[in-house]
This record gives structure tokens, C-alpha cells and sequence, in this order.
């Protein structure tokens, strides 16, 4: 009699075949994979998840969390000129919050941000205000003495690695997968579902020893090194070239048993999920209604949430991603569209989640390469610092903002230069925040977020205080 074999470890054996590294391998991929079986019997019944949603190229934070006050917008209007988005368009999306944003000020979100007004108007999203890379709290005159700060600003490849790690290019884990790693008891027999990316390989989910399980819109990132698996070479590559060549045979082994056994556990995660959980289009600014690549990420991110309880994970930290942002010269007619696909795609996730029952159990937040330059080179902006962030979920503080609102005036205690915010947040406060929701200790959030402790406020008062685990 035949025995069917997956196409995965077909590939499989030809692969340890060709390499001549079959010996160990088997008895690691059953184990992988059948231990997910016995974590699934236990269940979780306090399941967490994060979702980061990176916007790649920095965006334009001026114009998406917009002055409303006269006084500001007029000082807002003054710098942007002609990339300032009409105060009238602004007004039916103002940003009512608890209590008052103080001296005046009133906020509004960019009006192609219905879904994220809407999601504000719920009680369901927070906005977190100038966040961004530090080592330690900043001042103006820090700045003009190029004292403590953060290497290599303004660098796209350092800074988006920066908001992944804490650490410029090169860096060999993020804080998403320390994280992972630091609350993987949850996960002792579905390891390989802790960390999760939708958009390939990224900083933000490689742990120390595990990396990300890679999926794309309709499951699995294939196991194909020979035939074109371009995630699965590039993790494998990362990795080959940091041992000897005596080694090389093992690694090779350990690698693509890490990959197979992943593809294994996601297929068994989707069994009898449904295909669409994500409802909606956005018309990416085009016109022609079809669903956003952030939408398809969404929707593979809902689905594996949907299907937790195939493999009995209790912690998971998932990446997407949404390109585009770095708009020197189209701001005006690329920002929008790329906003609308955002805030409409959160939407409809939240939603999605909301409908399983998970309200209180995910939590999706916005990260980005820097801000952008408040001045304006003509036709768009230049690389900043500080940016706006949105924090969305069943547990976050309602109607809640955190950080301090910018002043626009050049020279002020917030300008870097050009219009450039000095962030009054950092990225480490920012993951701490996240991270303590998630489940770890305040001893444990150094290990996250290696900078923490030269900053006094840990928390930010994102979320209720009944959310947080002791």
C-alpha cells in the first residue's frame, strides 16, 4: 500500500537527501507537530495577542492626527501650506476625549480616518501622541548639543529596525519576539505558533532562539528552499552564514525542521476556520473596491486567532505591514489613500475579532519607520522623529489619549528642527505599555525593553487597570 506524503515533507526529504543531514530530523518535526495535538486538549482560556501593524516609510503623523483650534490649526496651516488638509474636512472628525486635551487644544483625525473615528467613538482605540526612538528623555537643547540621542536618526533601515529592536540595523532579535519568548510557557507545546508574520521575515518577531511562523493571505508560507521559497531561504541564509562549515549540515537540519513543523502547525490551526473573517474593501485610494493587501493580512491574522484553540496557544504576537509612506513629493495623493486602507482594515478587524468573543483578549497597535518633518519641501514631507500611534482593543482605556499634545511652533520646546517633534515618548515606554498587557512582570520588562528604566512612567495609562495581569 502507498502512503500519501504532503507535498512540505516530500520536499522535505529530497531537501535532507540532497544535503545528506536526514539523520535527526524526523524525530524533531513529530514532535513539533504532535505536541500541538496535546496543548490543544489543555486549552487557554486567558489568551492574549498583540498585532503590530507597521507602516513602512514613516508616516506622516501631521497629517493624520490633525490640530482643530484655531490657533494651532493656523500655525499648522502656516508650516504646511499647501499639503495642510482643509480645516473644514476636519470638523466631523474630531477627537472627543475624556475630559480635555488642556489649553484649548481640540484634535481632529484625518478625514479619510472614518474607521478609526469610529473605532475612537466605541471606546476601542487609543491614541498614543509623539512617540518615538530614545535612549533616555530629550530636550531641545539636548538636541542642539547632539546629547543622548538615538543613533542614526532619520535613517530608514535604522530606524525601522530601532522601533522594531531598540537597536539600529543589524540588530539579532526584537522586542515582539523577546516577548514571545519571555511568555512562551504559554505555549510549551505550540512554540512555533508564538511569534507570526504575514508580511515575511521581520526584526520585530525574531526571538533570540525562535523565529517567526511565516503565512501569507491563503495559509503557510511553503517549505521550497529549491524552488523559489524566498522567506524560507532568507531565514535559512541568516542563519547558515553564522556557523562554521563543520556545522553547516546541522543547521541546515534544524532549520528546516523549524520551517516544516511550522507549516504543519498553521495547517492545523486554519482546519474548519473559515476562509473570510474580514469583511470590507477599501479602494486604496483607486476606485476599483478591491480588498487592500492589509485587509488580506488581517484577515490570515483573524483566522489563526479564530483557530487558537486547534493548537491550544495562549500567547501570540503577530506582524503586519503597510508600505508606502515615504512621501517626499506625493503627499497629497498617496497619504490619504493609504490612511483610508488603514483605518477601514482595523475596522473591519476589530470587528472580526469582536464577533469570535475575543474583544478583551487581542490588542493591535501602529508602529512606524520616524514622523515627518511638520515643514513642507513643496509637494510633501521629510524624514522626522516623533509620530502619533493608535493602540486598538476590548481592554484599552476608552475615549484615552497618552503623551503630551505638541506645540507647532518653530523653535519651541518640541522642534527638533524643521518641524521635527522630539519625542516625549519612547519606543521602550511604548512596548512596556504593550508588553505588561501581554502578561509580563515589571521585572520582566527590561528583557523586552532594554531602556525602560531611564524612563519614569511604564505604563502610560493605555489600558483599564482590571486588563493588566499581576
Amino acid at each position: 500500500m502507498t502512503k500519501n506524503i504532503s507535498p512540505s515533507r516530500r520536499r522535505f526529504l529530497q531537501m535532507m537527501g540532497r544535503t545528506g543531514s536526514f539523520g535527526a530530523a524526523a524525530p524533531m518535526l513529530t514532535s513539533l507537530v504532535a505536541g500541538s495535538a496535546a496543548s490543544a486538549q489543555s486549552g487557554h482560556d486567558d489568551y492574549r495577542a498583540i498585532v503590530c501593524i507597521f507602516l513602512f516609510g514613516g508616516n506622516d503623523c501631521h497629517n493624520t492626527v490633525i490640530p482643530l483650534d484655531e490657533h494651532h490649526y493656523n500655525l499648522y496651516n502656516s508650516a504646511r501650506a499647501a499639503v495642510a488638509v482643509d480645516r473644514n474636512d476636519l470638523f466631523d472628525k474630531e477627537i472627543v476625549v475624556s475630559g480635555s486635551w488642556g489649553g484649548g487644544r481640540r484634535f481632529a483625525f484625518n478625514p479619510q480616518l472614518g474607521g478609526l473615528h469610529t473605532l475612537f467613538n466605541r471606546g476601542q482605540l487609543g491614541l498614543v501622541m509623539n512617540v518615538g526612538s530614545l535612549i533616555a528623555p530629550v530636550t531641545a537643547q539636548d538636541v542642539q548639543n547632539e546629547h543622548n540621542l538615538p543613533p542614526k536618526l532619520f535613517s530608514h533601515n535604522d530606524q525601522f529596525t530601532f522601533w522594531q529592536s531598540m537597536a539600529v540595523e543589524g540588530a539579532k532579535s526584537g522586542w515582539g519576539g523577546r516577548l514571545g519568548e519571555l511568555l512562551g510557557g504559554s505555549n510549551t507545546n505550540a512554540p512555533l505558533m508564538t511569534m507570526v508574520s504575514t508580511a515575511g521575515q521581520s526584526t520585530f518577531t525574531q526571538g533570540r532562539d525562535l523565529s517567526a511562523s511565516l503565512v501569507n493571505s491563503t495559509g503557510p508560507v511553503a517549505v521550497d528552499t529549491f524552488n523559489g521559497s524566498d522567506g524560507f531561504a532568507s531565514l535559512t541564509l541568516e542563519n547558515l552564514l553564522q556557523v562554521t562549515p563543520m556545522r553547516l549540515g546541522a543547521e541546515l537540519t534544524r532549520q528546516t525542521q523549524l520551517a516544516l513543523a511550522s507549516e504543519e502547525l498553521v495547517t492545523s490551526t486554519l482546519n474548519g476556520v473559515p476562509a473570510k473573517l474580514v469583511q470590507g474593501a477599501s479602494n486604496n485610494g483607486n476606485g476599483n473596491g478591491a480588498v487592500s493587501d492589509l485587509h488580506e493580512q488581517l484577515n490570515m491574522v483573524a483566522r489563526i486567532i479564530a483557530g487558537r484553540h486547534n493548537t491550544g496557544v495562549g500567547r501570540q504576537i503577530f506582524f503586519c505591514s503597510l508600505g508606502g509612506f515615504d512621501a517626499h513629493g506625493n503627499l497629497t495623493t498617496v497619504h490619504p489613500g493609504l490612511l483610508h486602507d488603514l483605518g477601514d482594515a482595523m475596522l473591519s478587524f476589530q470587528n472580526a475579532v469582536d464577533a469570535m468573543g475575543a474583544t478583551q483578549n487581542v490588542t493591535t497597535f501602529t508602529a512606524s519607520d520616524f514622523g515627518r518633518a511638520l515643514t513642507t519641501n513643496g509637494r510633501g514631507s521629510d524624514h522626522g522623529w516623533g509620530g502619533h500611534h493608535f493602540v486598538m482593543g476590548g481592554c484599552v482605556k476608552s475615549f484615552s489619549w497618552a503623551g503630551a499634545a505638541p506645540t507647532f511652533e518653530p523653535g519651541g520646546p518640541d522642534d527638533a528642527g524643521q518641524g521635527r517633534l522630539i519625542p516625549n515618548i519612547s519606543v521602550d515606554q511604548y512596548a512596556a505599555a504593550i508588553s505588561r498587557w501581554m502578561g509580563a512582570s515589571p521585572s520582566d520588562l527590561a528583557d523586552v525593553a532594554p531602556r525602560i528604566g531611564n524612563f519614569d512612567d511604564i505604563t502610560l495609562d493605555l489600558f483599564t487597570p482590571d486588563a493588566i495581569i499581576a
